[in-house]
């Protein structure tokens, strides 16, 4: 049963007024992550064809316009730390729920989300929720009644909508669409001269990348770059040990710009993620869409993950590159080994990748599949 709306349904305008909610935004003041850059990716795409608000969370309030996107950046609790849980009962995030024609909420475990599934459901809008696999261990969100109010959850993946229907206890609204998720196809293209000996790992530096396995499935003759920022500095240091003797390079901040030049000079890429990491400690489900991994394939790079969550939908097997099992460290040598050495082999893969993204993975297609979604529950 949905509540009753307490304030009289707007009148369709002509230009759909989208406001995205997300607890923490692309950048260095908060985080530069996948979900992260998911969110934003997305609101650009939408922007195209609909008036875009990205409402968020940080150290301090702005108000500013990137890309034809508004962004409305409303102050943490505490004001300094993005791990505090976001503040959003203020009459300044109620304002932008009752402007929307459309809400669409990001992450679960949040407040914002809770609190604006409430509202939304309130004020007779709309609202959808997409699940980038983050928020707070001690939030019960998928637990809450309430959450049956949403008028849709779109998730990025089939593994993720999977999840959802296995576990019951999880309160979900009846809808659940799969949009999966894009690659900026301009900016993430192929280019330049591929180093046969250069393997690439992308991503978070916490322990259920499975970059501990990588690096030691890189052989002789093979030098892996290992980009991204890290966030667990026993497992960094972990790293570091496992990397003596080997021709291992850790870049911990580069730009875009030169985030593609890796991918682009790369002979293959990797996305190792593991389930159980090596302490032991189990994540739940660690990848519910391999964004690095579809950033790779755009850049023309033969990808190699792992048989975990959703990654095999993103990579076809022996097409677009190799799908390994984590448990099985011996098959991704194999692989890593059998792309370096063979260059036509890599190179049609990578062509292959190149061609996937472009058929299923581009922000358009994502933010085409959240069109649809709306307007289908605005005809129900």
């Amino acid at each position: 049963m949905r509540f009753a709306p307490c304030f009289p349904p707007r009148v369709a305008p002509s230009v759909v007024r989208v406001l995205h909610i997300a607890p923490t935004y692309f950048d260095v003041s908060s985080i530069i992550g996948g979900a992260e850059r998911y969110t934003w990716e997305l609101a650009k795409a939408m922007a195209r064809s609909a008036e875009v608000t990205l409402l968020t969370f940080g150290p301090r309030p702005f108000i500013t316009r990137r890309d034809d996107v508004r962004m409305v950046c409303l102050k943490h609790w505490g004001g300094v730390s993005h791990s505090l849980l976001p503040d959003p009962v203020r009459w300044s995030f109620f304002k932008a729920i009752r402007a929307a024609d459309v809400v669409h909420c990001h992450q679960i475990d949040v407040m914002s989300t809770n609190v604006a599934v409430l509202a939304a459901s309130a004020m007779g809008r709309p609202v959808f929720v997409t699940d980038l696999g983050g928020g707070y261990a001690r939030m019960p969100s998928r637990r809450f009644p309430l959450m049956r109010q949403a008028t849709a959850y779109l998730l990025i993946s089939e593994y993720s909508r999977q999840l959802w229907l296995q576990r019951p206890e999880w309160r979900r609204p009846g809808t659940l669409d799969v949009i999966y998720g894009g690659v900026d196809t301009e900016h993430f293209s192929p280019g330049g001269t591929k180093d046969p000996s250069m393997v690439v790992f992308v991503g978070r530096l916490v322990a259920h990348k499975g970059i501990d396995r990588l690096i030691d499935a890189v052989g002789p003759g093979q030098r892996l770059h290992v980009v991204g920022r890290p966030y667990d500095r026993a497992y960094l240091a972990h790293l570091h040990d496992r990397a003596a003797g080997k021709n291992v390079v850790f870049e911990y901040d580069v730009s875009d710009s030169e985030l593609v030049e890796r991918y682009r000079r790369a002979t293959v890429s990797v996305l190792p993620s593991v389930a159980t990491d090596y302490r032991g400690a189990v994540t739940e489900h660690p990848e519910l869409f391999g964004l690095a991994a579809a950033e790779a394939m755009a850049c023309g790079t033969a990808t190699v993950v792992t048989d975990v969550a959703s990654l095999p939908e993103v990579v076809a097997d022996g097409e677009t590159g190799f799908v390994v099992s984590p448990d099985h460290p011996g098959q991704l040598s194999q692989r890593l080994r059998q792309l370096c050495q063979d260059p036509v082999l890599a190179a049609t893969m990578g062509a292959a990748a190149r061609r996937r993204v472009l058929d299923r993975f581009t922000w358009r297609a994502t933010a085409d599949r959240c069109f649809a979604a709306y307007a289908r529950a605005a005809k129900q």
